[in-house]
């Protein structure tokens, strides 16, 4: 009988057998790490990188357009107390 407990040293047991066979480090890693054996994982984060910075890129250009109007605001009040 398996129990939660006992899946992490199932997963400890096949590292150790990786180990014993002289595994390249990648082939160690993804044995500690099983939820990154395939390349949809990798992906997956690639595309989640590029929304994070079209996001980002979005939200710097409206933050320079605020700044510029901000910028041309402070300019015409100047202009208008001299």
């Amino acid at each position: 009988m398996t129990t939660r407990a006992d899946k992490p040293t199932d997963s400890y047991m096949t590292a150790v057998k990786i180990i014993d066979s002289n595994a390249s480090p990648s082939q160690l890693f993804r044995a500690k790490h099983p939820a990154i054996k395939t390349r949809t994982g990798a992906v997956e984060n690639k595309k989640r990188n590029e929304i994070e910075r079209q996001k980002r890129a979005t939200t710097d250009t409206c933050m320079i357009k605020i700044r510029e109007a901000g910028k041309m605001e402070s300019e015409k009040k100047r202009k208008e107390t001299r």
